[in-house]
């Protein structure tokens, strides 16, 4: 990102900005939708309830 900053034009570096927060943003959303999924499962497979586990 530095190196863009320093040698690309402003909306180039804008772009690429603009570009790694969207993913960072989807890499977030998804990650905490597969653990409400996982969380889910260990739930059924063992019997308890989501919010059993978190106690």
């Amino acid at each position: 990102m530095v190196a863009t900053a320093l040698t690309a034009s402003l909306p180039q570096t804008l772009g690429m900005a603009l570009f790694a927060l969207v993913f960072l943003g989807w890499l977030v959303l998804h990650g905490n939708l597969q653990h409400r999924r996982l969380r889910t499962m260990r739930a059924e497979l063992t019997g308890d309830t989501p919010q059993e586990r978190r106690r």
